[in-house]
């Protein structure tokens, strides 16, 4: 099982997000007052769209929680069958939640309240889960260009070297007969020897 590595910064928007599907969870199958539940007039597409998104918004962040729960309290680093099977649990939960829900719509034993809760705030954890995907993705990328990359990675080495030191791209690396643009090595050096490297590829959208 890989474990998927998050930065801080996701790792608190997730823990944020799946604190909110489980208030989302208790406030779909907690009983409604009758008195505040308005009947509405709403087309079976909007009721399966918003059903759907509730069902997505759910599922992306219980099949990230669950795995992670399981790995941190139960599991650990075990090739467990439960790795394999966590989405459709994930699954499950979501479906049965924005099932609940529809019906509630359906029958017309929701508020109105209700009805703006289960369709703006899975709409805000899809969002969530966007940025948190996106700043996963990019927050690797030092610069637009190899060249550029290679200054600032070599800015933040060479302060870990008491004497003068520079950098130059390592040209005895290997043919790479890919289609996708090489890795490049840079070796650092100070007057006399290599003193480390570093080694630079292309993200698989832009930049380095």
């Amino acid at each position: 099982m890989v474990l998927l590595a998050m930065t801080q910064f996701s790792f608190m928007l997730g823990c944020a997000a799946f604190a909110i599907c489980l208030a989302l969870i208790v406030y779909a199958v907690l009983p409604l007052k009758a008195r505040n539940c308005e009947t509405a007039d709403i087309a079976w597409p909007s009721l399966l769209f918003c059903g759907l998104i509730e069902s997505v918004a759910l599922w992306v962040w219980l099949n990230i929680s669950l795995r992670l729960l399981a790995w941190g309290f139960w599991i650990g680093d075990n090739d467990h069958p439960f790795y394999g099977y966590v989405w459709l649990l994930a699954a499950v939960i979501a479906v049965a939640v924005s099932g609940i829900v529809s019906a509630r719509i359906y029958r017309g034993s929701a508020t109105s309240l209700y009805r703006r809760i289960h369709f703006w705030v899975p709409l805000g954890l899809l969002l969530a889960f966007a940025v948190a995907w996106v700043h996963e993705s990019t927050y690797r990328i030092e610069a637009f260009t190899a060249d550029a990359a290679a200054q600032k990675v070599f800015a933040r080495l060479s302060r870990n070297f008491d004497e003068p030191v520079s950098f130059r791209k390592d040209e005895g690396e290997a043919l790479d007969d890919s289609s996708l643009p090489r890795c490049k090595t840079f070796l650092i050096m100070d007057t006399q020897r290599t003193r480390a490297e570093f080694t630079l590829c292309p993200h698989k959208w832009f930049g380095w």
